[in-house]
């Protein structure tokens, strides 16, 4: 289906594919956040908000760099480059979907989802595009936090809070961005020259360049461990995580110890699969992978079940029934009125797989006590 010739210019303002990863990492970090299935208005709401806000931020940061498009290859065919937008036009486009998706956000998912995301890209359009860009070589470092912010976003929508397995999320795209986008600036290099952008290549060299994508790049094959040894995700995540950091890893030693036309662009290209891969690991882990990894820690185990009761000190008035065939999901069932509570549960374990199993019932628990502490 084609789209209309004026829509696709704003269709195109909005950075669309960056937009696109943005919105599936934040998506990522909502189903992780919840042992079962996302609430259905925070999944809708939330993406709709996050989508709209960023698309946003990317309106406003093509209108502060359209000088420097210009005179680059690579953005030359941009809306406001050609002519076929101007400013005023992109500036109430920007402004309108801005609202649009700070209001969903503010009054139909949290308020504190609202405010991460307008700091955050306010970081990107403002922050980076007007200071960081044109101020260091290491802009793309400082202001690779406001990329690494959608599943902290998505996470937040869904609970209302800030986790640990959230910052590992943010941990883990902040340090893929640096070599992700030097490998790119490697390849255009000779333009951020030309427009008088400080980007690392154009600052310190192509070698040293290609040292630092190795650098971090060895680290985030550690950092890409962290949901595995923090009990996060299972099996199925770890051996993905090595198999895809380690691919990576083979094109960045590639790249310093033999480099050659092209491969810096294929370099750049594979960041993207990488990272879109291993959020997808991350989501398959998440919801299927302890299933199918049940028969390999014990084949005579056929279901876990797990009960997590909640008591009023004053009678039966709440309750959690958290139930999982080889731990495939949980899903809650949750009543509660109560404001003191004691907690008991019983459960059963294969003697092998143990302490992933005991690592996911640790979840279940803070999951059930940030409900509660919300009602």
């Amino acid at each position: 289906m084609r789209i209309p010739a004026g829509l696709r210019d704003y269709y195109e303002l909005c950075k669309p594919r960056v937009v696109l990863l943005i919105v599936f990492t934040a998506m990522v970090g909502m189903f992780l956040a919840t042992p079962g299935m996302v609430p259905i208005d925070a999944l809708l709401f939330g993406t709709l908000g996050i989508g709209l806000m960023a698309a946003s931020a990317a309106a406003v940061n093509q209108m502060l760099d359209r000088k420097a498009d210009q005179r680059m290859a690579r953005t030359r065919k941009r809306p406001l480059v050609t002519g076929h937008l101007d400013m005023m036009q992109s500036a109430r486009f920007a402004a309108a979907i801005g609202l649009i998706g700070m209001a969903i956000l503010l009054w139909l998912v949290n308020p504190l989802t609202a405010w991460l995301t307008l700091v955050t890209l306010v970081g990107y359009a403002g922050v980076y595009t007007v200071y960081l860009k044109r101020a260091t070589p290491q802009n793309i470092v400082i202001g690779g936090a406001a990329g690494a912010a959608p599943p902290v976003l998505g996470w937040a929508a869904v609970t209302g809070t800030v986790d640990a397995h959230a910052l590992i999320l943010f941990l883990i795209i902040f340090i893929w961005t640096p070599p992700h986008f030097w490998a790119l600036a490697i390849e255009r290099h000779r333009e951020y020259a030309e427009v008088d952008i400080p980007m690392l290549p154009v600052t310190h060299g192509l070698e040293y360049t290609r040292t630092q994508v190795l650098l971090y790049t060895v680290l985030l094959f550690i950092v890409s461990l962290l949901p595995f040894a923090t009990g996060m995700s299972g099996p199925l995540y770890l051996i993905s995580a090595i198999g895809l950091s380690g691919w990576f890893l083979i094109y960045a030693i590639r790249l310093k110890y033999a480099p050659k036309p092209g491969l810096a662009m294929r370099t750049f290209g594979y960041s993207i699969l990488y990272l879109m891969a291993l959020f997808t690991v991350l989501l398959v882990d998440h919801y299927v992978a302890p299933f199918s990894f049940g028969a390999l820690f014990n084949s005579d185990l056929t279901a876990v079940l797990i009960f997590y009761a909640i008591e009023d000190r004053s009678g039966f008035d709440a309750s959690f029934s958290v139930s999982s065939a080889g731990h495939c999901g949980l899903y809650f069932v949750v009543r509660s009125q109560c404001a003191g509570r004691r907690y008991g549960f019983v459960k059963r374990f294969p003697t092998r797989g143990r302490g992933l199993y005991l690592r996911r019932l640790s979840r279940c628990q803070r999951y059930a006590d940030r409900k509660l502490e919300n009602r």
